[in-house]
């Protein structure tokens, strides 16, 4: 997360009852939620091989995992590319459904490695088989490169439950298909969703700057009004 959760919830004077997060990868966010006192945490994660990592680091929080791939439709047969760097530095992190776009160019030490066919699941379908607190999550967090838009989709009917959205967007499409932000804004704003902020990694405009263009940044979405 780009925008650190203490200091998200100090500004938006943000009460977390409970967490989705979709693109879990190794945790990382995992003491950072347990710092700010949230104890309800439900960790999604496409990757098997990344799942006995993150299930060590978030399991002695009282956190529970699933491994899944995660889509506008349950079912659905898709390619699922796994990411790497030379060095293994990535680790996956650049894994994604949809074929790499301009990463390509901004990231040319990372690419896909292999591809496993998944089918997609939803995520009102996994929340509702794998939440096991009474308190319902509201606070969803999505890093899921450039599939953002079909998780919320899939997301729809307890999108509801849900009064802050924390999403990777893009602005270039650093993955073939990913819908930009104009398009993941006006689907949220649809739905009762507004822009609170939002924060590009490198430079905010390719001109007068001597920082890299990267494409991509970090986006909180709050709802209009209460869900409950």
């Amino acid at each position: 997360m780009m925008f650190p959760l203490d200091e998200l919830i100090a500004r938006h004077r943000m009460k977390v009852e409970g967490i989705v997060h979709c693109g879990a990868h190794l945790g990382q966010e995992a003491e950072s939620y347990e710092a700010c006192g949230v104890e309800r945490v439900l960790w999604i994660e496409a990757i098997p091989e990344l799942m006995e990592r993150l299930n060590e680091r978030v399991y002695p929080l009282g956190h529970t995992t699933v491994c899944a791939c995660l889509g506008s439709r349950d079912g659905v047969e898709v390619s699922f590319h796994y990411a790497d760097s030379p060095d293994r530095a990535n680790l996956g992190q650049s894994s994604s459904v949809l074929p790499l776009g301009t990463h390509r160019q901004l990231y040319p030490d990372i690419g896909y490695i292999g591809s496993v066919t998944m089918r997609t699941q939803t995520l009102a379908s996994l929340v509702d088989s794998n939440w096991p607190w009474d308190v319902r999550p509201n606070f969803l967090n999505m890093d899921l490169q450039g599939y953002e838009l079909e998780c919320l989709k899939g997301a729809e009917p307890i999108l509801g439950w849900f009064d802050w959205i924390y999403t990777e967007f893009f602005e270039d499409p650093l993955y073939e298909g990913s819908a930009l932000m104009p398009e993941l804004g006006a689907w949220l704003q649809a739905r009762g969703f507004r822009l609170a902020e939002k924060k590009m990694f490198g430079a905010q405009t390719r001109e007068a700057t001597n920082e890299k263009w990267y494409g991509w940044g970090d986006a909180l979405f709050a709802r209009e009004r209460p869900a409950r």
